[in-house]
């Protein structure tokens, strides 16, 4: 069974491009929602950076996608 604190754990994965610090300890996931195999993260970046926001999109996507069991992931990044 997926639950937010496995999503939670696998986005820790994810680093802040330019940063050897990760999104999870930046406080960037603002929520995780879990519907049988189906798994949605919404991310809040600010940045004058326009590259990053879906570098981070990808990269979680990637991570999230490589975890048994997750059918679906959707990543929103805002």
């Amino acid at each position: 069974m997926i639950d937010k604190e496995t999503i939670r754990s696998a986005l820790k994965a994810v680093k802040y491009p330019g940063f050897s610090r990760d999104i999870v300890s930046f406080g960037l996931v603002d929520n995780i929602a879990v519907d049988g195999d189906s798994v949605s993260v919404r991310i809040q970046v600010t940045t004058a950076d326009n590259a990053i926001p879906p570098r981070i999109k990808t990269s979680a996507e990637n991570v999230l996608s490589q975890i048994d069991g997750i059918g679906r992931v959707q990543v929103d990044v805002i």
